[in-house]
């Protein structure tokens, strides 16, 4: 099951509607993953399994370096990908105070 997230900064930065795993029908052919896109300093979404879907310039918060690694809360989970629920990388602070937060559910 696919999840919405938004993500949140204390500094007031905030992306809505960010997509995280795959549906029922897809998700042997698709997963994707909130990143950060380092030409434009914004979190996409950005499907893993898609050809050509990352040019060399994406950061995913999959990636342990996209987190201090200091989170107490069980993360989110598809499969073998989790994205820390708190203290991942802001691009407009530059601090590790970012939050994802699942807004619903899909399928």
């Amino acid at each position: 099951m696919g999840q919405i997230l938004t993500a949140k900064c204390r500094c007031g930065y905030t992306v809505k509607s960010l997509n995280f795993g795959a549906g029922m029908m897809n998700f042997e052919d698709s997963c994707s993953v909130p990143a950060l896109d380092r030409n434009t300093m914004e979190i996409v979404s950005r499907d893993l399994m898609k050809p050509g879907a990352d040019d060399g310039n994406l950061s995913y918060y999959t990636e342990p370096e996209m987190n201090d690694g200091a989170a107490r809360e069980s993360p989110y989970e598809h499969f073998d990908r989790f994205i820390q629920r708190s203290r991942n990388y802001c691009p407009k602070c530059h601090q590790f105070t970012l939050g994802f937060e699942m807004t619903a559910l899909y399928d």
